[in-house]
């Protein structure tokens, strides 16, 4: 074990987790007698202790063995031990041979303490004036410099004499506290006359016994020890690095885990590794981490000079500790040293800090020196073997156990155009001679122009790339989804009896790679006797640090990685697999089709179709908590979104693939119950929720609208029902006082409570109950909640859209840093019709229930007797209470994207959005834009939007057209509260003619289309806003002249009305859209989209524009 944990130090030192100090810190002291000296952070302040121990016993008269008893039951022995057995090497360099009498005083010290005598032969009271004698030597022994002196006596170069006699001093001065601290003259004479401190013939002695000591890197090395283990206090011991405390913290607990023994690594079950990889980021070039971060071209005249930041900056800023420990090990003191002198180095420290293959590549390998180090504490030791047979076996061990294939499917792509990723991975080859890399070869024939696709298998062989296999197939392996196309492709060239799959954004820890051969042991434990298939282990997600976004999505992971998984694998035995760190049985791999399926959209989470293969063949699942492997996330909201939108998407597919119908009719009903909640039925409860909150407003406003709540309350305060019948049938006065809590049950269900209990949960049974409140705290504080109920939105948008329409694709998130602002115009094309449509019509909904609803129940008395009234009207039932969950829900969906916007509510910039947004809203279909996101402006993008149409069914159109009515029935019962039912036929009479002037709105355009944006888009809020006044007004003039008095409610009335079924028109007519014959090619009905959109754009910039003042 110390050999290991050294060897894991040492791994922290060189990924730059902690500094020489702290290393130091942390390694056991192993000396060469094989005795071992626990480390130093385990007996930091103990040293201290036990010569405060010494003094107080020194004081009061007492016995060595009071004070032997004292360090034995304190557990200070260990330190004292280990800081002689350190200083000694450290004198011995420095005094060896000259002062030979001066080293046996030491011994003859160590042997007192040994015999019992330390308080009779020593002046305890003198201790703490030796020990700052010593802390002054040591410190002068730490900061030697370089003997770069020619010396007029030695035939080598010394130390500046400057330095030589501050050092002699130094010496003397301990060398004097010695004597006063030795009672006995005979041992005290042990250090009077001591060569080393003699001034004789230019310090000669001095001079030789520091060249010594600098050049021995064992006295150095013991030095550092023994000045820690007396200055080191214990709240200094950890290191500072965040990183480095946590996983020595989860590697120490895993190690009181229950896991499995394995006999010697021959016994080992060997594996593979595959990395599925396209074209994503390598290696970090210096160009990427020094040019800065371009902002969009509108906000370039917003951007301040000294705002201008970089990749490396933001690294440095969220990684200070790594960077300071990195420019010690190089020996540079900035940013710009360490540029110019070792700029690899500096590259792949970036790299190993974002989500690129370097960094998995990297932790990958590592298996190679756990089994290295794991089986040379197995041979080192053997006297038969000489070192170069002892390491051919190590080198052999590993390629038997392990192997490593990344499949890069477009390399040979990269290599022809000599981009920048074929050389960061055949950098990587090289770095790790046994690292293999597949990928597909696609070859155009000369003459008949038939393309040829052979897979090709390469290594490094010195500085060269060779090829190890090519064979040609037998047309294009990718057909369907790419990650699974590509990773099944890699597979004949794995070896080993289990296939680990590692996305190419993780990272593995050497400290945990130690443990592999246990956690291959499992699979042969399971209590059922079942083969095991999939072997699952604990993920941490090492983007945390990367924004407040990252924060939220880790705590969100660390749910469905601890939590979770090990519930779903027991006790309820339901898990999948999920891609990751999952381990499968090879020859189950091999022998169902590949590691998952791979057909075109059904297939999008191909992951978990490997799961549902191996439960409907009897597999079993399992999951470790012992072993952990890092994995990234998407770090910025578009990203997050994109990522949930592809997983609701996959789900919405799995509801309909086969293997989900065959595991629905083969499974017992407590695991068909728990696989339901745990996949499909998850997204179905997240779906329900917010249907479940569009029924609440709903029922609301048609309670209103219809005219009876008034009338059901009265019957409720009034009614003698539940009075008369309370005794004769059983129930008492309880069921008055029980009824407000059964009301209000619904606000907790909407502020969604029951799906944050998980990761409230996590919190306390991860990290107890300070650290769980502190957590819970930090995560409301910092609009955790905000973000949440965002993504509950972006999941059941996502989940429903392909439950109707189908056509789930793969959405690439791009994983890189997002630290810029994004336009709100890319905003809007993002979250219109997944949150802002959606957001806007629970408002609009909300402000008809201000409007019409009644709130004054409660301020009416109840009659005497009536106990139910007293009971029911003590529930507050205002407005806000009844409201306030759908108004968190639409506001929260209104404003999120803004608040986790980077600098998204800067003024400036605020300004160039909106202009940029007017820009966009007219912009001509054919127009082109710097920006692609700004190309063809609203008209191309929603055209674009309208495209899922074409494909989906005649049933998919049905439920759009029965869904969208909801807006007529607002429109019937808002106008019917306070007109005749005549004035419905006039509302629709209006919205027809709407359709009309939104022609001539469209005339209108051509003529302008060389005009302003900004112009045009004022002119356009202009005749909005006059034609709103101008309705009221015309409504009170003519129709309702004759009843002055409520002519305004009836105006507000038709208003309402007409705005539900011009709304409801407009969504209707998306079903309208078919391949070759678009309603969106009509004027008509783009103009009626393009209304709609410009209001909830203007109104989105208001609040936009108002927070960023």
């Amino acid at each position: 074990f110390v050999v290991v944990w050294n060897e894991i130090v040492n791994s922290f030192r060189e990924g730059d987790l902690v500094d020489d100090k702290e290393a130091a810190i942390l390694q056991y002291d192993i000396q060469n007698t094989g005795e071992v000296f626990e480390p130093v952070f385990l007996s930091a302040g103990k040293l201290n202790e036990a010569m405060a121990y010494a003094v107080k016993l020194g004081k009061s008269g007492r016995g060595d063995s009071e004070l032997r008893i004292q360090l034995v039951q304190n557990d200070c022995l260990g330190a004292v031990k280990s800081f002689f057995n350190a200083s000694m090497y450290v004198l011995e360099a420095l005094l060896a041979p000259d002062d030979t009498e001066t080293l046996d005083g030491f011994r003859l010290m160590e042997q007192a303490a040994l015999d019992g005598q330390f308080l009779t032969l020593f002046d305890a009271g003198s201790l703490l004036h030796v020990r700052a004698m010593a802390i002054d030597f040591l410190e002068a022994v730490l900061d030697l410099p370089d003997p770069d002196s020619a010396s007029p006596v030695l035939k080598t170069t010394v130390h500046p004499m400057g330095v030589i006699r501050n050092f002699v001093a130094k010496t003397d001065n301990l060398l004097n506290g010695l004597r006063l601290f030795c009672r006995q003259s005979a041992m005290a004479a042990k250090f009077q006359n001591v060569n080393f401190v003699s001034s004789a013939n230019s310090y000669a002695y001095a001079a030789k016994g520091l060249v010594n000591l600098f050049h021995s890197d064992t006295a150095m090395g013991a030095a550092t020890r023994a000045y820690l283990l007396m200055s080191l206090d214990r709240q200094d011991a950890m290191p500072k690095c965040g990183e480095a405390q946590r996983r020595l913290g989860f590697f120490m607990q895993s190690l009181l885990m229950d896991i499995p023994q394995l006999s010697a690594i021959r016994s080992m079950r060997s594996f593979s590794v595959v990395t599925p990889f396209y074209s994503e980021g390598v290696i970090f070039s210096l160009d990427e981490l020094n040019n800065p971060l371009e902002n969009h071209p509108i906000f370039n005249k917003a951007s301040e000079i000294d705002k201008k930041i970089t990749i490396l900056k933001y690294l440095i800023t969220i990684h200070p500790e790594e960077w300071d420990n990195f420019l010690e090990r190089i020996d540079v003191s900035s940013v710009d040293a360490a540029i110019h002198e070792y700029p690899m180095e500096l590259r792949l420290w970036a790299s190993y800090r974002g989500q690129t293959l370097a960094r998995t590549v990297q932790g990958m390998m590592l298996y190679e020196d756990a089994i290295k180090i794991l089986h040379w504490l197995e041979i080192g030791s053997s006297p038969n073997r000489t070192p170069e047979q002892k390491q051919q076996q190590l080198e052999d061990m590993i390629r038997l156990k392990f192997s490593y294939v990344c499949a890069c499917q477009v390399y040979g792509k990269h290599r022809a155009e000599n981009a920048q990723q074929a050389n960061d991975i055949d950098f990587l080859l090289q770095t790790y001679p046994n690292l293999r890399v597949a990928y597909v070869d696609t070859i155009a024939s000369s003459t008949d122009g038939a393309t040829r696709y052979e897979t090709v298998l390469i290594k490094a062989e010195g500085d060269d790339i060779a090829e190890v296999y090519r064979w040609e197939l037998p047309g294009d392996p990718i057909l369907g989804e790419g990650k699974p196309e590509n990773q099944n492709n890699a597979l004949p060239f794995t070896r080993g009896e289990f296939l680990q799959t590692i996305d190419m954004n993780q990272q593995h820890y050497f400290e945990e790679c130690l443990k592999m051969p246990q956690l291959l042991v499992t699979a042969d434990m399971h209590a059922s006797k079942k083969p095991v298939t999939i072997i699952g282990m604990r993920e941490h997600i090492f983007t945390g640090n990367a924004s407040s976004l990252a924060k939220f999505k880790t705590w969100q992971e660390l749910v469905f990685v601890t939590l979770s998984q090990r519930v779903l694998a027991n006790p309820l035995c339901v898990r999948m697999h999920y891609g990751h760190p999952d381990i499968f049985d090879k020859v189950m791999v091999l022998t169902r089709g590949g590691v998952s399926k791979a057909s075109k959209g059904i297939n999008l989470s191909e992951d978990v179709f490997a799961g549902f293969n191996s439960t409907l063949r009897g597999g079993v699942v399992t999951h470790v908590e012992f072993m952990q492997c890092g994995k990234g996330r998407d770090v910025a909201m578009s990203q997050i979104s994109m990522f949930e939108g592809k997983l609701a998407n996959g789900a919405g597919e799995t509801a309909l693939a086969r293997e989900a119908y065959r595991m629905g009719a083969f499974l017992d009903f407590f695991r068909l119950n728990s696989m339901y909640y745990s996949h499909t039925g998850f997204y179905f409860a997240t779906w329900l929720t917010i249907v479940t909150s569009y029924v609440y407003i709903y029922a609301k406003v048609y309670l209103a609208l219809s005219g009876v709540q008034t009338q059901i309350v009265e019957l409720m305060n009034t009614t003698q029902v539940i009075s008369l019948n309370a005794y004769p049938f059983g129930f008492d006065d309880r069921v008055y006082n029980d009824l407000d809590s059964v009301m209000n049950t619904q606000y907790i269900i909407q502020a969604g409570l029951f799906l944050t209990l998980p990761l409230i949960v996590v919190y306390f049974a991860e990290l107890g109950l300070i650290g769980g409140v502190t957590k819970l705290a930090n995560m409301i504080f910092t609009a955790g909640p905000a973000f949440f109920v965002f993504q509950v939105g972006t999941t059941m948008h996502y989940f429903d859209n392909n439950i109707i329409h189908g056509n789930a694709k793969y959405q690439a998130t791009g994983r890189g840093f997002k630290i810029t602002r994004e336009t709100f115009v890319l905003l809007y094309k993002a979250y219109s019709t997944s949150h802002y449509r959606k957001a806007w019509e629970l408002v609009g909904l909300c402000m008809l229930y201000l409007t019409y609803g009644s709130f004054n129940i409660c301020n009416r008395e109840p009659k005497d007797g009536n106990t139910f009234a007293a009971d029911f009207c003590e529930t507050a039932q205002g407005y806000g209470t009844q409201t306030f969950a759908i108004w968190s829900i639409a506001i929260l969906w209104l404003l999120s994207p803004f608040i986790f916007n980077a600098d998204g509510l800067d003024y400036e910039k605020t300004k160039s959005d909106v202009v940029a947004w007017c820009k966009w809203m007219f912009m001509d279909e054919l127009a082109t834009d710097p920006d692609k996101v700004h190309t063809g402006g609203w008209i191309s993008w929603w055209k674009g939007d309208q495209e899922q149409y074409y494909a989906t069914t005649g049933m998919a159109r049905l439920t759009v057209l029965v869904r969208e009515s909801r807006h007529f029935f607002i429109m019937w019962y808002v106008i019917t509260l306070k007109l005749q039912a005549k004035y419905v036929l006039y509302t629709l009479a209006a919205a027809a003619a709407t359709l009309g002037v939104l022609y001539l709105f469209h005339l209108v355009g051509l003529a302008l289309r060389k005009a302003a944006f900004m112009g045009r888009a004022a002119l356009y809020l202009f005749l909005l806003l006059l034609f709103v006044v101008g309705s009221f007004v015309l409504m009170n003039l003519v129709l309702f002249k004759a009843t002055p008095d409520d002519a305004w409610d009836k105006s507000l009335s038709l208003f309402y009305g007409y705005c539900a079924a011009l709304y409801g028109i407009n969504e209707m007519l998306r079903v309208a859209n078919f391949k070759g014959m678009a309603a969106h090619d009509v004027a008509v009905v783009s103009q009626l989209a393009f209304f709609f959109d410009f209001i909830f754009g203007a109104l989105l910039l208001l609040p936009l524009i108002a927070l960023s003042c």
